[in-house]
Order: C-alpha cells, then structure tokens, then sequence
C-alpha cells in the first residue's frame, strides 16, 4: 500500500476588492460556460418550438412571429409552435439571397 504524503499548502490572502475582481470573472465564466452548453443542447435538437428559436437567435420572439408572417414554416405540436431546423436555415437562406 503507498504511503500517502502531505503536501505543504500555501494561504493567500487578498485584499476585499482583489476577492471579488476574481469572484467576477469566475462568475462570468461560469455563466459563459452554462449558456455555450444551453446552446449545444439546442443545437442538437431538430425541432424547436419559438421560446428556443429566439434564444437560440438571441432575438424577441417577436422576430420570430414575422419570419412566420414571411413564410417560414412551423407545425402545431399540441399548443405549442414548433419549426424544424431544416426549414429555418432553408428560409434564412432565402431571404439571405
């Protein structure tokens, strides 16, 4: 069996204003990190109804009302809206053009 060795540890102490310049950027990354995984979830999902459309666009849901009234194609999923991805990029395209 190994022979567990303590390791020497080291304190540091910062002033206030240093303890929450780092706590800021470690909260900034870590909200960075939650919506880059929010977005990959939504990314790989095919249907999405308008709420995650819009998030993932980051645009109002109102955006999303007039590319309807424009001619992209949703489908009722019980009450709610949903759009499939292929005809999202096929209507950007579109009106890309």
């Amino acid at each position: 069996m190994l022979e567990r060795v303590e390791q020497p540890q080291l304190q540091v102490i910062l002033p206030k204003e240093n303890e929450e310049q780092i706590y800021q950027i470690y909260l900034t990354i870590a909200r960075k990190v939650v919506d880059d995984v929010t977005k990959n979830i939504t990314v790989n999902r095919r249907y999405l109804n308008k709420k995650q459309l819009a998030k993932y666009f980051q645009c109002s849901p109102l955006v999303i009302d007039d590319w309807v009234k424009n001619g992209l194609k949703s489908f009722n999923k019980g009450r709610e809206i949903m759009f499939d991805m292929h005809d999202v990029e096929e209507y950007l395209e579109t009106i890309k053009n």
